[in-house]
């Protein structure tokens, strides 16, 4: 007679002592029906919805998880990616060239300017640079007038800072924006994409998980609904660096201040209390570039009082984070905090092991 083997333990169970006691099914039962349940919570996904401000780093986080989780996107993917950054880089470009009087430009780049405004016009729609546009582009961006006056409005945050990044890549390699050009994990990292609606990206890392990336502008949160309402917890990204910037939606309305408002509401919401939260504060070197590099002090909007007024980048970070944290009106409706470079693969990585290891404790 062989022995039974117990599918949870691995061990023997004799059938001549199960059928003595009149039910070998019935000692197996217990075993059998924790093992189901412990594939079933194997199994069930990590449902995470990710919420936060325009411009706050979401779609950045969630990219990075994708390559933490994949090792790469899609090549078609990706490809489309590419033709995001071209475009960004092409609209920064023109939109400073519009706010130039052309009678300041050198007679040189006159022509050139006009060909990369003509392109902008278009809606740049082949999605990749074609050798005129090659040729026009460079021109300008090496004229010394134009960069003084792109700088300018990078450092004013009247282009994204991205357009600044992408000009040093495109001038550096004369393949880049052009068809040939393969994007790489930094260009899909910087692209700016405003996202609309909700994405949903599924992956496995341990365990399954389920992220929704969410828009940020005030038009898009009414759709956060539709995200949070099968997630079983939230990651509240928060921009570190927006401490000085503006909403695109609303040019009155202080960033930070707006992210501060918005964790209020997302913290205490009663609909969502038996969700893990999360807060992340991202964009960590950026910030300490604009506290210690170009000393924009935290109070420059006149709308934190109580900021600090050094530049030293971890006074000013714990200052931020509990701001944060002051705006729970219950102190435990908080698993983590992380600040983070969202270009960081280690920081990103560290974000999901605090959220499994989240799970794992129930």
């Amino acid at each position: 007679m062989k022995a039974i083997r117990s599918p949870k333990a691995n061990a023997l169970v004799s059938p001549v002592f199960a059928e003595k006691n009149g039910a070998t099914e019935d000692l197996l039962k217990p075993l059998l029906e924790q093992e189901d349940c412990d594939k079933t919570e194997q199994a069930s996904p990590i449902r995470i919805a990710v919420l936060g401000c325009g411009d706050s780093g979401k779609s950045t986080l969630c990219r990075q998880i994708r390559f933490l989780a994949d090792g790469d996107l899609p090549e078609g993917e990706k490809d489309g990616c590419g033709s995001i950054a071209s475009q960004n880089l092409l609209s920064g470009v023109a939109q400073v060239l519009e706010s130039l009087n052309p009678e300041t430009l050198p007679r040189n780049i006159r022509g050139s300017a006009e060909t990369v405004l003509k392109a902008a016009d278009l809606e740049f729609m082949l999605g990749y640079y074609r050798p005129e546009l090659v040729d026009a582009l460079t021109a300008v961006l090496n004229d010394t007038v134009f960069r003084v006056e792109f700088q300018r409005a990078l450092d004013a945050h009247e282009v994204h800072p991205s357009c600044g990044v992408f000009a040093e890549r495109f001038l550096q390699t004369p393949s880049w924006g052009t068809r040939r050009y393969k994007p790489t994990t930094e260009d899909i990292l910087g692209i700016n994409v405003r996202t609309s609606g909700v994405i949903a990206h599924k992956l496995t890392m341990g365990r399954p998980f389920e992220i929704k990336d969410t828009g940020g502008q005030r038009c898009e949160r009414r759709k956060w609904v539709h995200a949070h309402h099968k997630a079983n917890a939230i990651i509240f990204v928060a921009s570190m660096a927006d401490y000085d910037d503006v909403l695109y939606e609303a040019p009155e309305q202080n960033r930070l201040a707006e992210s501060l408002q918005l964790f209020e509401t997302v913290a205490n919401d009663p609909n969502l209390k038996d969700k893990k939260l999360f807060l992340i504060l991202t964009k960590e070197d950026d910030f300490r570039q604009k506290l210690q590099g170009k000393g924009i002090p935290l109070n420059v909007s006149g709308r934190f009082p109580t900021a600090p007024t050094g530049n030293d980048p971890i006074v000013a970070a714990n200052w931020m984070q509990e701001q944060f944290l002051q705006r729970r009106r219950d102190a435990s409706r908080l698993i983590g905090v992380r600040r983070l470079n969202a270009k960081s693969l280690d920081d990103v990585r560290s974000v999901m092991n605090m959220v499994q290891a989240s799970f794992s404790t129930n």
